[in-house]
Formats: structure tokens, sequence, C-alpha cells
């Protein structure tokens, strides 16, 4: 088996159809509506409940019998009949409702208006407040008090005026804000809470001391998400926040040129280490340069300043890495005059940043080397996962097994799990496992991801 798998590593595998193919409407009913259920609430193709029920007599009965999909409710598509249409048809399989004030506030208000009278039934809510509540173009309807009993995500983006706090939401587990720091007294029963700060939003900066005393006022959230898009003021005083129960943290950045060179590539490092989380397990840490500017040069210390001191978070065995050179144009086209003969696309992960690690997933296009001090122990990993790493190569596995032996731990290895790493060619006492490469996956750096542009 190992050796059909190692020549796909970094290809993809086509497969021949063994016959003619079969029409849609001769398939069982069970069949057909894994697929419709899948085309309707996948992005992509993304079609519609009401285009698929129109297709002809099977999938309208289908479709009629599939409640699932007449879940999701948008003021993109949605007018007052349709999105009636839609929560009726539901029959309280629980309603997924996004609204957008900015672009398209009529039809915002045109969905809300069907859409509150069920407002018992939703389980998600997402909206916009961009314009306050004076503003001829903002959108009312939502800015009542709500029983939402059962409502378990929430989603803010903008709202200077606190819509939200208006809302009873008992059962609320998860809550991701944009450009917004919730009130310290907002709700206790989340335990997921992901917070992005991006360069579209209203406020130029952001407080990192009200959002640390947000985090203190809720203890129950477990898992937290930072993402950063825009400038980040340091906080004044050496002041710690004790976060004992957050288990699993994700952190997500983009360096992009506008930032000025010196304090605020520090800050966010500087508020990460004033974060005391005795209990993470698990990190999730994403970087991305866009910048060309000389503090591109101590990318290394930029990286390993967004991880957790080690010293007070010994509990931290799990890393999710990607690194992004994200310079240039989305093609990743370079110039080399002005950045290979400037620049290093080599990446230096220290191993003292990490020292507890038994697991370890990386993605990036750079070239990583692994430097662990003579005097210090090497992290002691178990299991290594390469995911698209084009520029990795055999060394960097040979810099793993090398600690490892050395601290007897090389025999402990589990397994590395190689995909979308062309220049990996040797496999370790067969503790290396070599998987083809995604035919869905065409994008794996972001590179035509909008998000992450701003």
């Amino acid at each position: 088996m190992e050796k059909c798998i190692s020549p796909a590593n970094g290809a993809t595998i086509k497969l021949k159809p063994l016959g003619p193919p079969l029409a849609l409407a001769a398939l069982p009913d069970d069949i057909l509506s894994i697929i419709i259920e899948y085309a309707a609430l996948e992005s992509e193709p993304g079609f519609g409940a009401l285009d698929l029920s129109h297709v002809c007599r099977s999938f309208r009965y289908i479709a009629l019998h599939l409640p699932k999909i007449w879940t999701r409710i948008s003021y993109n598509f949605y007018g007052c009949e349709i999105t009636r249409l839609y929560a009726e048809r539901s029959k309280h399989a629980g309603l997924e409702v996004e609204m957008e004030e900015a672009v398209c506030p009529w039809a915002s208000s045109s969905m809300l208006q069907a859409a509150i009278p069920f407002c018992r039934e939703w389980v998600s809510f997402s909206y916009t407040g961009f314009h306050r509540s004076g503003h001829p173009s903002h959108v009312k309807e939502h800015r009542i008090p709500m029983k939402l009993p059962r409502l378990t995500h929430l989603g803010v983006e903008n709202d200077a005026d606190g819509v939200y706090k208006a809302y009873h939401m008992p059962n609320l587990k998860s809550a991701f804000f944009t450009g917004t720091i919730p009130s310290p007294t907002f709700l206790s029963t989340i335990s997921t809470f992901s917070i992005l700060f991006s360069s579209t939003c209203d406020s130029s900066t952001v407080d990192p001391k009200k959002l640390a005393s947000f985090l203190k006022a809720t203890p129950s959230i477990r898992d937290f998400k930072l993402a950063i898009r825009d400038r980040f003021d340091p906080i004044e005083g050496d002041d710690t926040c004790s976060l004992p129960n957050i288990e699993r943290f994700t952190v997500d950045v983009v360096y992009v040129d506008w930032q000025p060179e010196s304090v605020e590539w520090m800050v966010l490092g500087s508020f990460i280490s004033n974060l005391v989380m005795p209990n993470v397990k698990h990190m999730d840490l994403s970087v991305r340069f866009s910048v060309t500017t000389d503090a591109f040069s101590q990318k290394d210390h930029h990286v390993l300043a967004l991880l957790p001191d080690p010293d007070t978070h010994t509990k931290l065995t799990s890393l999710n890495l990607t690194i992004v050179d994200q310079r240039g144009e989305p093609s990743n086209e370079r110039d080399p005059p002005t950045h290979e003969t400037k620049y290093s696309d080599t990446m230096v992960f220290y191993v003292d940043f990490a020292p507890f690690l038994t697991s370890l997933k990386l993605r990036t296009n750079f070239e990583v080397n692994l430097l662990q001090e003579d005097d210090r122990p090497f992290f002691p990993l178990r299991r290594l996962e390469l995911d698209y790493c084009p520029k990795v190569s055999d060394k960097f596995l040979e810099e793993l097994f090398e600690g490892l032996n050395r601290d007897g731990n090389r025999e402990k290895f589990e397994e590395a799990i190689v995909r979308g790493c062309p220049n990996i060619k040797v496999d370790a006492r067969g503790k290396i496992r070599f998987v083809p490469i995604s035919r869905k996956e065409t994008d794996p750096f972001g590179f035509e991801d909008p998000d992450l542009w701003i």
C-alpha cells in the first residue's frame, strides 16, 4: 500500500468512471435526499432549497420532506414572502438567520419582518451594525428585545449600539464578534468565543485592556479565538490576565505593509504574554506576512512571540502552525531584485518556545529549520503532520529525528503524515505515511481568500 501511495505525494489521483452515468431521478429516495441536502447546504455549488424543489416532481417531493434545507435565511436572497415560506417549511428544525446593514439595509429589513415572528426557532443569528440608531439607513427591526431560547450561536459585526444586550439567549454556546468587544456582563454561558479586528472596523485600534476585562469576566469560555488584521495597541503595565478555563487557543494574524515597522509588530506578542492559560492543551497559530519592510527580517521572532510562555503553559502539547509568505501578488510571483536577494525564505523554529509538544501540524510555503540549544531538552514529539509544505525537505526530518534521538525519544515517535511536500523523499523506519493531496483544496495558502488580504 505504501508503495502505491508514496508516488502520489504532491499529485492528485484521477479516477475513471466504471460505467455510463446514472440519471438522478433513477436514484433511490434516500440517496437523492443526501444529494439534495448537500447541494442546498454546502456553499458550493450553493443551490437554494426553493430552486431544488422546482427541478422535477421527485426533487420537489423530497425537498418538501427535508426541513433542514429550509433553515438558512439570508438578506442576500430572501424577501418577506420567501423568508416566511422557508420558515414554515423548516418545520421547527432551527433557523439560521443572517442580515447585513451596510450594503442592503432594505433587503435585511424585509427579510427580518418575516423572520422575527419565528425568532423562537432561531439557532443562529448574525448581524452587522455599521449604522448607529439615528442613521437613516440603519435597520431597526432587530433592535428590539427578543427571546431566543434556541439560539446557540451569535455573530456580531461593528455594533457600537450593543443591540445584542437586549436579547434573552439562555442557551448561547458560541459568539463571533468583529470590530466590537462585548460588554464584560455580556453572557456567562458561552464556551467558544471568537473575535476579529480588521482594517474595515470603525475603530482604528484595538483596546486589549477592554478585551482582557471581558475574558476575565467570562470564565465559561473554553475555546478562545483571536484574529487580528489591524493595529493592536499595547497594554500599559505588566498586569497578567488569568484564564484558567481556556483549553484551546487560536491566534490568526496578518502582518500588512501599512503597519509601522516598530511597536505594532511587538505588542500583540506582548498581549499574549500577559495571558496566563495554565490549562490550554491545544493551539492553532496562523501567521501571514504581506510586508516588504525591514521588519520582515525578524519574522522568526514575531511568530514565536505569539506562543504562550512555556514556563506557565506546561500542558500545551498540541500545535497547528500555519506560516505563509503572502508578499507580492496572490499568484505568489516575486520580484527577485527586491525580494529574494534581501529577505530569507527560511523560518527558524526554536524548540524552546514549545518544549512540551507531542503533536505538531505544519503548513507553510517557507523552508523551516528546527533549532535547539545543546543543553536544553528537545520536545518529545510523537506525531507530525506536514500539510502542504512545498519548501520543507528531508533536512527538516533529519533535524527532528536527531533531536529526538539525542534525548532517547526516537523510538517513541509514532508517525509523520506527509501531504503536498514534494521535497520529502525519505521514509524513516516506516514511520512516514505519504497521503495524496485533496482535489478540493486548490488554494492551501489562502491567496484567493479576500479576507486574508484585508
